[in-house]
C-alpha cells in the first residue's frame, strides 16, 4: 500500500504507539510533540569503512539516495514513530556492501541541537557468503533534541553480520527501529548498549525467512536518574531449523522507568526451530520502575521455546559482603550493577569493548540509593 505524505501525517496522528495486542497498554510517549521541533536537514550521518572493497564506490560502499515521492508501508507492525519517520524523511539511503569479507562499516550519528530533530531511513543489503561488522555510534549534546532512524537490513544466504549500537544520550530523545531479514544459513548478532538518555524507544525486529538462519539479540540499558526506556524485541521464526534468542537487561536508577517487551513468533513453517527470550531488570532505588512483558506465539508442535523474566532489587547480602571488603555503599551498588550488565557488554567485539572501558563509557551508572 502506497501512502502520500499527507496520508502518512494522518496515519501518524491516528496510530497508537503500540499496534500488537500484547503491548497495547505498555508504552512510553515522547516527552514532547516532535512536529513542534525544527527539522534539521543539515544533520548528516558520517560513514566510514575499514577496508575499501574492489569495484564499489568511494570508501568501499555503494550508496544511492532515492527521493521519497511516495512511502510504501508494508509492515503491519509499523507504529506511531515509524510512521513519523516515514513522513519526515525526504529520501531513503540504500547501501550495498561488496563481496569482501570482514568489512567494518561505522555510522556515526550526531544528535541535533536543542529544539531540533533529525530523521534517517536506510536499507542495507549484505552480499551472500560474507562477514560484516556494522557499528552505529550515537552521541548526544545534553540538550533536548530528537533523533530517529529506521533501518532495514537484508542478509543474503550464508551472510554473517554483527551489528553494534552504542547510544550515549546525555539527555536527548531517540527512536530506533531496526528490521533484519535473515535468509538461508544467515547469522546475525545484535548488541545494543544505551546509557543516560532522556528518552529511548527502540525496536529490533528479526525475520528468519531462510532455513537454518540464526539470530541472537543482546540489549543492555543503564539509566540516569529520570530516564524513560521503551524497548521491544520481535523475532519471527518462519523457516525450518531456525534459532532466535533475545536477551534484554536494564539497570534502572533514580525515578527512571524501563519497559522491556519481547515477542517470539514461531510459524507453522518453522519445524525444529529454537526460541528463547530472557528479560531482567535491576532496580537501584525505591522509586525506580521496570516492567518485563514476554510473549510467545507458537503455531507448530515440533520446536523448542522458553522464556525467563524478572524485576528485582539488589540483594542486601551482596551489598553487605562487598562493604565488609572495604567498599562504601555506592561503590558496592556500582559493582553489582556492572556485573548485572556484563553479559551484554561482553558480546561486543573485544577491541571496541576495551576502548569503551578505557574511556569509562560502558556502564554509565550514577548511583542513588
Amino acid at each position: 500500500m502506497a501512502l502520500t505524505k499527507e496520508d502518512l501525517l494522518t496515519e501518524y496522528q491516528e496510530t497508537p504507539y503500540e499496534t500488537h495486542q500484547l503491548f497495547l497498554k505498555s508504552f512510553e510517549k515522547l516527552p514532547f510533540d516532535p512536529l513542534n521541533l525544527e527539522h534539521n536537514t543539515d544533520n548528516q550521518v558520517k560513514y566510514t569503512i575499514s577496508k575499501p572493497t574492489t569495484g564499489m564506490g568511494a570508501g568501499g560502499i555503494d550508496m544511492v539516495d532515492e527521493k521519497n515521492e511516495e512511502k510504501s508501508i508494508i509492515n503491519q507492525n509499523d507504529d506511531r514513530l515509524t510512521l513519523l519517520n516515514a513522513y519526515m524523511t525526504a529520501f531513503t539511503r540504500r547501501i550495498s556492501l561488496g563481496p569482501e569479507n570482514n568489512t567494518l562499516l561505522t555510522r556515526t550519528y550526531t544528535t541535533p541541537d536543542k529544539g531540533q530533530s533529525a530523521y534517517f531511513r536506510h536499507i542495507i543489503k549484505l552480499e551472500p557468503s560474507t562477514r560484516y561488522l556494522l557499528v552505529d555510534r550515537v552521541t548526544g549534546t545534553g540538550e533536548k533534541a530528537f533523533l530517529s532512524d529506521c533501518s532495514d537490513f537484508i542478509l543474503n544466504d550464508s551472510t554473517e553480520l554483527t551489528y553494534i549500537r552504542i547510544v550515549e544520550g546525555n539527555g536527548s530523545a531517540y527512536a530506533f527501529n531496526s528490521h533484519f531479514y535473515i535468509n538461508k544459513s544467515g547469522r546475525l548478532k545484535v548488541v545494543e548498549l544505551v546509557t543516560n538518555v532522556d528518552y529511548y524507544r527502540g525496536k529490533v525486529q528479526a525475520d528468519l525467512i531462510g532455513e537454518g538462519g540464526e539470530v541472537r539479540i543482546h540489549s543492555g540499558f543503564s539509566t540516569g536518574l529520570s530516564d524513560k526506556i521503551d524497548h521491544t524485541v520481535m523475532v519471527k521464526n518462519d523457516a525450518m531449523q531456525t534459532t532466535g534468542h533475545a536477551f534484554q537487561r536494564a539497570i534502572v536508577n533514580g525515578s527512571s522507568k524501563a519497559l522491556l517487551k519481547g515477542l517470539m513468533k514461531i510459524t507453522d513453517r518453522a519445524i525444529n526451530s529454537n526460541s528463547f527470550l530472557d528479560q531482567h531488570s535491576l532496580l537501584l532505588s525505591r522509586s525506580s520502575f521496570s516492567l518485563a512483558i514476554p510473549g510467545l506465539e507458537i503455531d507448530n508442535n515440533e520446536l523448542k521455546a522458553k522464556h525467563s523474566a524478572s524485576v528485582s532489587q539488589i540483594d542486601g547480602d551482596q551489598l553487605f559482603y562487598l562493604m565488609t571488603r572495604g567498599l562504601d555503599r555506592d561503590q558496592a551498588v556500582d559493582l553489582v550493577a556492572q556485573g548485572f550488565l556484563t553479559p551484554i557488554v561482553k558480546e561486543m567485539p573485544t577491541e571496541l569493548m576495551n576502548e569503551m572501558i578505557k574511556e569509562g563509557k560502558v556502564y554509565g551508572i550514577t548511583s542513588q540509593g
